[in-house]
């Protein structure tokens, strides 16, 4: 019997892929998106210009699309070998 993608903790890329990110990426994401603050509310909390802010958002969300990209290429691989 094979396992359910639960049994081995791939349920959800998404936040695996936000957890493998660096601290100040993850903080970012994790700010706008789960407490859904505004980025110059993200800019005010963390006390750094809201340019920062944006151009951190822009970098995690390639690095997010990289994790995400490569997740997917490894699973269809693995599905193709079954």
């Amino acid at each position: 019997m094979m396992a359910d993608a639960t049994d081995s903790g791939e349920a959800y890329p998404l936040e695996e892929a936000i957890a493998a990110l660096p601290e100040s990426h993850r903080q970012v994401i994790l700010l706008r998106y789960y407490e859904r603050l505004s980025c110059q509310e993200v800019a005010t909390r963390l006390g750094v210009p809201l340019g920062t802010v944006t151009k951190t958002l822009s970098r995690a969300y390639a690095l997010l699309r990289q994790e995400l990209a490569a997740r997917e290429g490894a699973e269809t691989t693995v599905n193709q070998t079954q």
